[in-house]
């Protein structure tokens, strides 16, 4: 269900594009917004870039039992922040919170129209992706960086000649 994946990407990078539009991250020197899946960008656990958020796919499931098999993704999203260097970190909480508060507005509503990138054309398809309410953990320390992870489940109808 790589088209999904992609929708549920594509979907939470426009969005955020309209709700923060300076949340930002670079990627092989090209700017965009900051929402990134660690599957595409290669981004090793050990260095993975401040004030984003970042997708990572974990288990997948289907049911086969309707006309159209469902598919379950679970997701984390990964984001961290060692705060602002204009209050020296001092702000790490605040931003923090904008960072939760961000996530929180992308991902509503919690659908998207499915999308088919595998051609030379973006092609749209007739069912959608939609995605369960999101669990967060508590905030984890490591020195002087605050993060979180938060897990959902993306969901999506399998379609004809996916």
């Amino acid at each position: 269900m790589q088209s999904a994946k992609d929708t549920f990407l594509l979907a939470l990078r426009d969005r955020l594009a309209v709700v923060n539009a300076a949340r930002t991250v670079s990627i092989r020197g090209a700017m965009r917004p900051a929402v990134i899946a660690d599957d595409v960008e290669l981004v090793p656990a050990q260095s993975e870039p401040m004030d984003c958020f970042v997708l990572r796919w974990l288990d997948e499931a289907i049911d086969p039992s309707e006309p159209l098999p469902l598919h379950a993704l679970q997701c984390e999203v990964r984001y961290a922040t060692r705060g602002t260097q204009e209050f020296a970190g001092m702000d790490r909480g605040r931003v923090l919170a904008a960072l939760d508060a961000e996530l929180m507005q992308i991902l509503r509503p919690r659908s998207t129209a499915l999308q088919d990138f595998s051609g030379s054309s973006l092609a749209a398809q007739t069912t959608r992706v939609w995605w369960s309410e999101v669990e967060s953990s508590p905030v984890a320390v490591d020195g002087d960086t605050l993060q979180r992870v938060a897990k959902l489940t993306v969901f999506a109808l399998e379609e004809t000649g996916q």
